[in-house]
């Protein structure tokens, strides 16, 4: 017993930030909540355009929330490698648990030599099973989902359809919210953050750098349409917060990548970048989902938070 709990002691800097994970999908699912009884209230006032916003709110903060059930699992399930941060990142497979098998190896039976793939528990041995392929989605299909959801919320708050936007309209830049996200995840999941440098062809590389560049550049045009479209409007000053907090994203991901252009094994990933981006993406998550939530549904009940 004491050998085990002394193994299991190793691997606690690699579960480092599962309570601030869950701590994260418990504000995002508090804050679904919110919304969706705003929403509730809201409909029964008659009130089409805020219910509208609300139930935005509501979604936006489900998909996140249960991004982030699915990120606990694997941090519990898996030490931090190559594999676990693309797992995380996309999609992937996994070790499930209900995936395990168990050998019962009696008393007087031998122990088998332990390769890295069987633990030991009490009296008996498990062994994990190969990886299973399943549609577990994460960090980039979330974005991908809630990333458009808010450019049409932070539009429908104004409720201005005269926009003048670079873009064209307010459903074009929905629709190049989820493509800067896709041209990020490609470089992300499909070149594993430009990470493996001297394998990757030049021309590989080039077409990495390129799509980060564009998903940067969309970015900033999403950026100067909001900008403009809120400088016009009255006690806006918060909100303007919680979309400009976006290019902390994108600052997160290229520190990612600078860090490892050192090089390295092809099966590990740094454990201190691991951990930092689940700090930050989770910082990062909670003010612009849930607090913004929190501000645009607390009218419903009469309730100003940060100035709504």
């Amino acid at each position: 017993m004491a050998e085990a709990t002394y193994v299991r002691l190793g691997y606690i800097d690699e579960k480092a930030t599962i309570f601030v994970l869950r701590v994260t999908f418990a504000f995002l699912a508090s804050a679904s909540l919110f919304a969706l009884v705003a929403t509730l209230t809201y409909v029964r006032a008659a009130n089409t355009a805020a219910t509208y916003v609300a139930a935005l709110s509501a979604i936006i903060n489900a998909v996140a929330a249960w991004h982030y059930n699915e990120i606990v699992k694997v941090r519990l399930a898996q030490s931090i490698s190559v594999d676990s941060e693309w797992t995380i990142d996309a999609l992937r497979c996994v070790t499930n648990r209900a995936q395990t098998y168990h050998t019962r190896l009696s008393s007087a039976a031998p122990e088998p030599a332990q390769p890295r793939s069987w633990t030991r528990s009490s009296s008996s041995w498990t062994r994990h099973a190969p990886c299973a392929r399943v549609t577990t989605t994460f960090r980039h299909s979330d974005w991908a989902v809630t990333m458009p959801l808010l450019i049409l919320k932070l539009y429908a708050l104004i409720n201005n359809p005269e926009h003048d936007l670079i873009l064209g309209s307010v459903d074009a830049s929905a629709l190049c919210a989820t493509l800067m996200i896709l041209l990020g995840a490609y470089s992300r999941l499909g070149l594993d953050e430009l990470s493996n440098y001297n394998g990757m062809s030049r021309f590989g590389f080039t077409v990495g750098i390129f799509a980060y560049l564009g998903s940067v550049a969309l970015m900033i045009l999403l950026l100067i349409d909001l900008v403009n479209a809120y400088s016009g409007v009255e006690n806006t000053t918060i909100v303007f917060a919680f979309f400009l907090v976006w290019p902390c994203y994108a600052l997160v991901a290229f520190t990612a990548i600078w860090f490892r252009q050192g090089g390295g094994s092809s099966e590990r990933y740094p454990k201190y970048i691991a951990l930092a981006k689940d700090l930050c993406f989770a910082a990062l998550d909670v003010f612009s989902k849930s607090v913004f939530a929190w501000h645009t549904c607390s009218a419903a009940f009469g309730v100003s938070v940060l100035g709504s």
